[in-house]
C-alpha cells in the first residue's frame, strides 16, 4: 500500500543516487506522489537522463558537497540512495578520521526539522550465520573496514534525530526486480549467460538470505517518509529464508541451462564477481515485521524466485547479455 500525499503544497525532494539502482525507482515513486525531484547526478550522461524523466538534474558529488548542501533550502525531504564504499580505502579514511561522507550535509540539516532517510543494507550484519536480524539484534563483532564503517554511518544519521532531523534509515537485503540488480541475481544471470553456467560457492548450499522488490522497496520508501518516527531504523525484507541452491537453480533455468549449476571454491567465486563473491558466500537474514506492523507496508511483488524464472530477468536475460 503507498500512503496518500499530504494534503499540502507540493514538497520538495532530493535523491542523492538518483540515477542508480534504488535511486532511480525511489525518485521515479516520488515524482509518481506529488514530490518535485532534485535528483543528484555525478556525469553529464546522468543529468541528461534524469531531465529526460522529468527530474531537475544537479551535476555533484558529495566528494565535494558545497553544491549539495547549497540545495537544501530548495528541498524538504533528501533521500540518500548512494554507495560510498566501493573501496576499503574509503571506509579506513572514515573510521580513523571519525567523520563520513555525509558529515557536512547532515550538520547543514541541523534543526531544520526535514526528512533524511539513508538508504543502508543488510552488509552491516556481514554473515548471519543462521540468525534472522531484526532491528534491536546485537550485530556480530567484525573487524572488516566496509563493515565498520557503514553501521557507523548508520549511527551518525540516527544520531542526527537528536539535532533537529528527521533522520531515517531504511536497511535493505538482496534487492531486485526490473532486471537489475548487483550480485543475485543480476551478476549470477550475466555470469551465467556469458559463461553458460550457474554458479555458488561450495557448501553454502543451505545458506539463506532475505530479498526485497525494488518496487516493493520504494513503497517502503514512501511509508517511512509520511510515517517514521525520527531516529527510527527499518529492515526492509519481503521474505526472510531464500537457499543459496534455489537462487542458483532459477539463475540457471532463466538462462536456458535447465537448473545445472557448478559448486566453486571461495577464491574461484572472487575471481568473477571480485570482493561480492564473499557476499554471495554468506547466509544474510533479516526480518521486516517492524516494517509491516509499524509501517503498514504490504509487499506483495513476484518472490525473488519467481522474478528470475518467470518475471523481468526470465524476460530479458537472453538480450541484455553480460553488463559491463
Amino acid at each position: 500500500m503507498i500512503p496518500q500525499k499530504p494534503q499540502s503544497s507540493k514538497l520538495r525532494s532530493m535523491v542523492i543516487g538518483a540515477t542508480g539502482y534504488i535511486g532511480s525507482v525511489v525518485a521515479e515513486r516520488l515524482l509518481q506522489n506529488g514530490y518535485s525531484v532534485i535528483g543528484v547526478a555525478r556525469s553529464s550522461a546522468g543529468a541528461d537522463r534524469l531531465r529526460d524523466q522529468g527530474i531537475e538534474p544537479l551535476l555533484a558529488s558529495l566528494e565535494e558537497p558545497a553544491q549539495i548542501v547549497n540545495r537544501l533550502a530548495d528541498v524538504d525531504v533528501v533521500v540518500y540512495a548512494a554507495y560510498g564504499y566501493n573501496r576499503p580505502e574509503a571506509a579506513i579514511f572514515e573510521l580513523e578520521n571519525g567523520t563520513s561522507h555525509l558529515t557536512d550535509l547532515l550538520r547543514s540539516m541541523f534543526n531544520s526539522g526535514k526528512t533524511f532517510i539513508l538508504t543502508s543494507g543488510t552488509g552491516v550484519v556481514g554473515d548471519s550465520a543462521g540468525i534472522v536480524y531484526a532491528e534491536d539484534t546485537p550485530l556480530p563483532e567484525t573487524k572488516a573496514p566496509i563493515t565498520l564503517a557503514r553501521r557507523k554511518l548508520e549511527n551518525e544519521v540516527r544520531a542526527a534525530a537528536e539535532n533537529g532531523v528527521r533522520a531515517i534509515v531504511l536497511r535493505p537485503p538482496t534487492v531486485y526486480g526490473r532486471g537489475g540488480g548487483f550480485v543475485v541475481p543480476r551478476y549470477l544471470l550475466d555470469y551465467a549467460l556469458a559463461h553458460r553456467e550457474s554458479v555458488y560457492v561450495e557448501g553454502t548450499e543451505h545458506n539463506k538470505r532475505s530479498a526485497v522488490h525494488v518496487d516493493d522497496l520504494a513503497d517502503l520508501f514512501l511509508l517511512a517518509l509520511n510515517r517514521a518516527e525520527p531516529g527510527s531504523l527499518f529492515n526492509t525484507a519481503a521474505e526472510t529464508d531464500v537457499s543459496t541452491i534455489d537462487i542458483a537453480t532459477s539463475v540457471s533455468k532463466a538462462a536456458g541451462l535447465e537448473g545445472r549449476t557448478r559448486a566453486v571454491s571461495l577464491e574461484e567465486a572472487e575471481s568473477i564477481f571480485g570482493h561480492w563473491g564473499i557476499w554471495w558466500a554468506q547466509h544474510n537474514q533479516c526480518s521486516g515485521d517492524r516494517a509491516r506492523n509499524e509501517l503498514g507496508w504490504q509487499p506483495n511483488r513476484l518472490s525473488l524466485l519467481q522474478e528470475i524464472e518467470r518475471g523481468s530477468y526470465a524476460q530479458s536475460g537472453h538480450a541484455l547479455g553480460p553488463r559491463p
